[in-house]
């Protein structure tokens, strides 16, 4: 189906008759190509690599790789193909109380040996981590979907903060014990249900940043960045999380937010958070952070 699909797109052009079943054979092959069945896999593998023009023996994953590649070059600009690359890198919309019950579900649930975010090779990852590379190599987004999606993901990004903050061990005030939030080593994001939706915010800012430059004629957005920043600083993430934020920020700087001398601390006196969080480009990684982490790729599954 998909190689069909991809044969009239090339031969006839992409209109409004034909691009939805383009799309939607693709989409399907992306799924099938993580099936569980390695027959199921292989068969897709095979049908999508002919389709994105690859040799039909490239392994599974390579086959995802470059059809994914492909087709974001052929979709390009094309409304509801933008749609689904922001949906695939940023996961569904973060609500504050739905993810602050996840995290406060963590200490019920957990077990000896529950499952941490060590294994960071999670299926929606692989394909959130497509399709940010494929936003972030620019041309793919007109900038007035960007600049809305960039919108949409900065309300996730601020959801997901507030639940982490609301779900952060408070301290008793007799000096024994805590009361409130999870006790998860390494904070909530250190667990595969925290991990994922927090972790794909991240990336998705990182990715639409670019295609959002300059982002200083937004001083709406300015100000909500910087306490973002500031309600990130306050919560602890674990190493992953706080890299992939720190790579968003990073981003947001080279955007415009905070290239000239730390726009992001004007913005935040501006919103009432303070000046703490000047974060130029050099500084979006503290000192204490100089581990494995401290240059990580935002999209590592992809090296």
């Amino acid at each position: 189906a998909a190689a069909a699909a991809a044969s009239a797109a090339q031969s006839v052009g992409l209109g409004p008759t034909l691009g939805e079943p383009i799309l939607l054979a693709w989409l399907a092959a992306f799924e099938l190509l993580e099936d569980e069945d390695e027959e199921v896999r292989d068969a897709t593998a095979a049908a999508a690599a002919a389709a994105a023009g690859v040799a039909v023996d490239t392994q599974t994953e390579q086959a995802l790789r470059r059809s994914f590649a492909v087709v974001a070059l052929r979709l390009a600009r094309w409304p509801p193909y933008e749609r689904y690359l922001v949906r695939a890198a940023a996961g569904p919309p973060i609500k504050t109380a739905q993810l602050r019950e996840v995290i406060e579900g963590l200490d019920m649930v957990r077990r000896l040996f529950d499952r941490e975010a060590d294994n960071h090779h999670a299926e929606a990852l692989l394909l959130s981590q497509l399709a940010a590379a494929a936003l972030r190599q620019g041309g793919i987004l007109r900038r007035v979907t960007a600049q809305s999606a960039l919108d949409n993901v900065l309300t996730s990004a601020e959801e997901a903060a507030a639940a982490l903050s609301a779900s952060q061990v408070i301290p008793s005030s007799g000096g024994g014990g805590s009361s409130g939030g999870t006790h998860w080593a390494g904070g909530a994001t250190n667990h595969e249900s925290a991990f994922l939706p927090v972790c794909r915010v991240c990336l998705a800012l990182w990715a639409l940043a670019p295609a959002c430059s300059p982002l200083t004629v937004s001083p709406g957005v300015l100000a909500r960045v910087a306490a973002l920043d500031a309600s990130m600083a306050a919560v602890e993430l674990g190493p992953m999380v706080k890299a992939m934020w720190g790579a968003a920020k990073s981003a947001l700087a080279e955007a415009g937010i905070a290239g000239a001398g730390g726009v992001i601390a004007e913005a935040a006196v501006g919103a009432g958070v303070g000046a703490g969080v000047s974060v130029g480009v050099e500084e979006v990684v503290d000192d204490a952070f100089d581990d494995a982490f401290a240059h990580l790729d935002p999209c590592f599954l992809l090296q």
